[in-house]
């Protein structure tokens, strides 16, 4: 996997409103869904709801998620594991498994 390509995809196709489910590995669809508020070529910006201020995910947070997630999809890096590397794990899963499933199965690369 190329992530300049899993990168460039969620730039062109996320869109500001979009609502993503929150998604993980262990448990599939949990909690609470969140909105894109911004992308823009650096970073993608979220509203968590329920009141919370929005987070500014930076694009180093998904190349570090990018690099693991074979691993995580098969279940041998638990999320724990990830949250190492990026305070925005539900957002970064999230967003990959969203793009994901646009492209049927398998992340773009």
């Amino acid at each position: 996997m190329a992530f300049e390509h899993v990168w460039s995809a969620l730039q062109h196709e996320l869109r500001m409103g979009d609502t993503i489910p929150n998604w993980t590995q262990a448990k599939g669809l949990v909690g609470q869904p969140f909105v894109v508020l911004e992308v823009t070529p650096t970073a993608i910006t979220v509203d968590p709801g329920r009141g919370a201020i929005s987070q500014r995910v930076p694009e180093r947070d998904f190349e570090y998620l990018d690099r693991s997630w074979s691993g995580y999809r098969s279940g041998r890096i638990g999320r724990g594991e990830l949250r190492n590397g990026t305070r925005f794990s539900k957002y970064t899963i999230s967003l990959l498994h969203w793009l994901e499933e646009r492209h049927g199965g398998t992340l773009p690369g």
